[in-house]
């Protein structure tokens, strides 16, 4: 069988997972090094400021413990863990859970 495939469709999906690697690079925020409490942040941050959290993410530096709940504060995000759901300010973000969901 795979001997009647043909040597090119192999180079199809060779395209395809090549044509992948730009769409990854430009649209997906690296979070590496970071704590999942700044990735919350990278993405209140893009939704608030209406810009790409790609952007965000190569802007904003890594945070420590102080600077997260102080960027916390800012962005008046609260994770009260017991299921209930919040409206936070002004920011027309609503709390689900241990989750934000844009309204």
């Amino acid at each position: 069988m795979i001997a009647s495939i043909g040597w090119k469709t192999y180079l199809v999906f060779a395209i395809f997972n090549m044509s992948f690697i730009p769409i990854i690079y430009l649209f997906y925020p690296e979070t590496a090094g970071r704590s999942l409490e700044e990735i919350d942040i990278v993405f209140a941050r893009a939704f608030c400021d209406g810009t790409s959290p790609v952007r965000v993410a190569k802007e904003m530096p890594k945070l420590d413990v102080k600077e997260v709940e102080q960027a916390t504060g800012e962005l008046e995000l609260r994770d009260r863990g017991n299921g209930d759901v919040e409206k936070n300010g002004s920011l027309g973000v609503t709390e689900v859970g241990a989750g934000w969901v844009a309204e």
